[in-house]
């Protein structure tokens, strides 16, 4: 039985735009019967640890589902929806040398108050101080 060492290197990394990261890697050897079990294992650990902030809800005064409209709105309520779970958000994080602190699972809330014929953007959102969007 012929033993290989197993290696790991970076095959190429890359910033793509402020919100996209990419990566590819060699990594082996592992039996064809394997390396998909190990693919699919490496996926799901990297992303459980990712930390992100997202728009998870929304509470729209004098709507009741998500299939309601708006009188004066041009997009549906889903729509919107779906626009604000776009966004991109981003937590100043506060770091001392080596150490940074970071919130884990708080709720924040922001708020969106327009009136009148506009376009809608991502700056229009009323965020607690330290957090923004990354693509207003």
């Amino acid at each position: 039985m012929q033993t290989t060492d197993f290696f790991i290197a970076c095959k190429e990394s890359r910033i793509e735009n402020n919100t996209s990261f990419y990566g590819c890697f060699y990594l082996g050897p592992f039996d064809d019967s394997l390396s998909q079990t190990i693919a699919n294992d490496i996926r799901r650990t990297l992303l459980s640890e990712l930390t992100s902030l997202a728009i998870t809800s929304i509470e729209i005064e004098g709507i009741l589902h998500k299939y309601s409209s708006l009188p004066g709105m041009k997009e549906t309520v889903l729509d919107l929806i779906c626009n604000l779970q776009s966004i991109v958000l981003k937590k100043q994080e506060i770091s001392f040398t080596n150490i940074t602190l970071r919130s884990t699972k708080k709720t924040y809330r922001g708020f969106l108050n327009v009136s009148g014929p506009r376009v809608i953007k991502a700056m229009d959102l009323k965020l607690p101080s330290g957090l923004q969007c990354v693509d207003p």
